[in-house]
């Protein structure tokens, strides 16, 4: 989840940072970075996906997973259709994210009606401490950094200093978050 956090809350930036010189233009990182920020909204969900799919692998059970994979397809291609038109290139990336979601949250239900999977209390009490901490690390991303446009008027030296203080204050902010809501330290560092 604070990947997907920074990656919505930085997608210009870090466009700018990486890519801003040469053919691309300011127009080219706009959109670049909406399309980021659609994708970043499936993030947790495409991990969520390579770490359930082999609870279903574990069993011999390929098949399930191979079901939901489609209707999570049908889902992406219905949504392509639907969401090109008004969105553009933005509407694909967003339509990828919901089918990842789709795809995850089946597989989910799938595995816990199954009685494969039961998340206890210490995995909602992670997912609820990851989710504030990524909260307030997106905050503090977007309150403190420069103004976003400004990324797009300066030299890749200073954009690329910037994002080094980018990457310090949203690790800093979501482990202290995160050490606040009982996480230990080491754990965060094991994580990484």
């Amino acid at each position: 989840m604070p990947a997907a956090a920074a990656l919505y809350g930085l997608a210009l930036p870090l466009i700018a940072t990486i890519f801003l010189r040469g053919e691309l233009t300011e127009g080219d990182t706009r959109m670049a970075a909406l399309s980021l920020q659609a994708f970043a909204v499936g993030l947790p969900a495409f991990v969520w996906v390579k770490v359930l799919a082999p609870g279903y692998f574990a069993q011999q059970d390929t098949a399930t997973p191979f079901r939901i994979a489609s209707i999570a397809v049908v889902t992406n291609v219905a949504l392509n259709l639907a969401l090109f038109s008004w969105w553009g290139h933005v509407g694909l990336a967003f339509a990828t994210s919901v089918s990842g979601w789709v795809n995850a949250l089946l597989l989910l239900r799938g595995l816990m009606r199954d009685g494969r999977y039961r998340p206890g209390r210490a995995f909602w009490l992670t997912c609820a401490r990851a989710m504030v901490g990524s909260a307030v690390m997106l905050v503090a991303l977007l309150w403190l950094m420069p103004e976003p446009t400004s990324w797009l008027s300066v030299d890749g030296w200073t954009r690329a200093l910037w994002m080094a203080g980018a990457v310090a204050l949203g690790a800093s902010s979501y482990g202290a978050v995160a050490v606040l809501l009982g996480e230990k330290p080491r754990s965060l560092l094991h994580r990484a």
